[in-house]
């Protein structure tokens, strides 16, 4: 079996035996730039799934790696669209087809905040790239878990989370990037990071966690 069909049948159990609400849908209406936190890659393709009540298509970069063609199936699975791209080596071609894509397509940019290698919680230039050239509002994802488990040797410290759960989805206006945003990246991207997690910080100090640990460190 493929391992894009266990990771689809396993969301599958969690949609079905967990409460999964979705805040802030409206900021989706416009073809805007919306990044998640590569540890929230697992329950993202739910979120693309959700996408359909609202009539609103995703396109989602993906890398060019072997991982990406396991991504790749997921997100078409959920009718999403991809847009593959290196984040190393000769890139300069793809970019400009990424940001021609982003300047005329109706669909949402969708694309992991600290890309697929990290590191953790830092912003890749290209988010603020696509929203700064194309006058573009950025957009979070925040996810909440009650019940998850978090890989801890992994250098996002994936998540897992965990089937009779209670999921919240929240989508947060992080506003528009202007030119003094890219001038200052290190001050933009803490200013985000205090918007997304002013409150989820709290709350993971008393939450229970169970820690997956492996003999190899997993990219």
């Amino acid at each position: 079996m493929k391992l894009s069909k266990i990771f689809l049948a396993y969301l599958a159990l969690v949609e079905k035996t967990s409460k999964i609400t979705f805040g802030g849908m409206e900021l989706l209406e416009q073809p805007n730039i919306v990044g998640f936190w590569h540890e929230d890659s697992f329950i993202t393709y739910l979120i693309l799934k959700e996408l359909e009540n609202y009539n609103q298509k995703a396109t989602v970069l993906v890398t060019e790696e072997w991982r990406g063609n396991v991504i790749q199936e997921m997100v078409e699975k959920n009718k999403g669209e991809v847009f593959r791209v290196a984040y190393s080596g000769r890139t300069v071609d793809q970019f400009k087809s990424l940001f021609k894509t982003a300047k005329t397509t109706s669909n949402i940019i969708v694309l992991a905040f600290d890309g697929p290698k990290g590191p953790r919680h830092k912003i890749k230039k290209v988010a603020y790239l696509l929203a700064n050239k194309n006058d573009k509002h950025l957009v979070g994802l925040r996810v909440d878990y009650k019940y998850k488990l978090r890989v801890f040797v992994r250098w996002d410290r994936f998540v897992v989370p965990l089937l009779f759960n209670k999921i919240k989805v929240q989508f947060m206006d992080l506003g528009k990037i202007s030119t003094a945003h890219m001038q200052n990246i290190e001050k933009t991207n803490q200013r985000i990071l205090n918007q997304l997690y002013q409150e989820k910080n709290k709350q993971e100090s008393i939450e229970e966690e169970t820690a997956i640990w492996t003999a190899d460190n997993v990219e």
